[in-house]
């Protein structure tokens, strides 16, 4: 086939809460593509439509990273890149990563020997471009205002981050909550809080999540105070915790740990280096901010 005629572009849909979202890289899809790019293809498809991924390796390289990103196979020829098919994917969605529990397990018992080869069914309809490939971490942002950094600017809302597979296995985090709020005297409040797994708790049968608050003074343009603790929940009150939202739960209702504070005046990058620090591993912090 022409090559020069093929077209790749990223698909798009707009979610329930009206944001449009996009595929992760540009892809080309036509009818097929994957064979005809790359004949050969047909020597190793079983009567099954699988392919066999020992073989798949003669031609092809495995992208392997730690979490996510597998799934794609480089070509060793050409720019193109195939990949699995996408029932695959999470959601059966080109708008979502590989489902990382069957795809590393399959390579890692591969890559160990303790199976000779396995089998794997291709996207054989849609092709991406191996220069277009990048280190991507799925991140799920829910719903909320982003980060402003003309603090006064910011939005008196929540805003949601569920955490990705590899913060829960680092961190046992299940999902963080931001959120502004004015007080008296020209005094802005940020509330951050790391909720943990409601299944698994990690305090003497108690559950530990990490609490940010800090105070901006809108009137010095500067920040003059923030801390960081540990909110503690018994069994009944992380129920609660997790079905409500930061800016309706009572405090009273968690016992606290503090574990530091500094007052004065702090530039907004080092402000920003002390949330990011406290709550390591958490990479929605990165994704509020702005940052990678």
């Amino acid at each position: 086939m022409n090559t020069n005629t093929m077209e790749f572009k990223k698909i798009s849909m707009t979610n329930s809460a009206g944001f449009e979202v996009h595929s992760i890289y540009p892809l080309c899809q036509k009818n097929n593509i994957v064979n005809e790019i790359f004949p050969f293809l047909s020597d190793i498809r079983d009567d099954e439509g699988l392919y066999s991924m020992s073989a798949l390796l003669e031609r092809f390289d495995l992208f392997d990273d730690f979490i996510s990103n597998k799934g794609y196979l480089k070509s060793k020829d050409t720019d193109y890149t195939i990949m699995f098919h996408p029932f695959l994917r999470r959601s059966y969605s080109y708008l979502n990563e590989f489902n990382p529990y069957i795809v590393n397990l399959l390579e890692e018992l591969y890559s160990d020997g303790i199976i000779s080869d396995y089998l794997i069914a291709l996207d054989e309809n849609t092709i991406m471009q191996t220069s277009d490939w990048h280190l991507y971490h799925e991140r799920e942002y829910w719903f909320g205002p982003k980060f402003n950094n003309d603090i006064p600017q910011n939005k008196q809302e929540v805003a949601k981050y569920i955490s990705s597979l590899k913060e829960n296995c680092l961190n046992g985090s299940s999902f963080t909550e931001y959120y502004w709020k004015s007080k008296k005297d020209g005094i802005i409040q940020l509330e951050i809080e790391e909720l943990t797994s409601a299944e698994q708790p990690n305090i003497d049968n108690l559950y530990g999540c990490r609490y940010i608050h800090s105070l901006y003074d809108s009137k010095n343009m500067t920040f003059n105070h923030i801390d960081g603790s540990i909110r503690i929940y018994d069994s009944y009150h992380m129920q609660s915790r997790v079905y409500n939202t930061i800016d309706c739960y009572p405090k009273k209702e968690a016992q606290y740990k503090k574990l530091f504070r500094t007052d004065g005046s702090l530039p907004l990058k080092k402000w920003k280096m002390i949330i990011q620090g406290f709550l390591t591993y958490n990479e929605s912090v990165n994704q509020y901010f702005n940052e990678e």
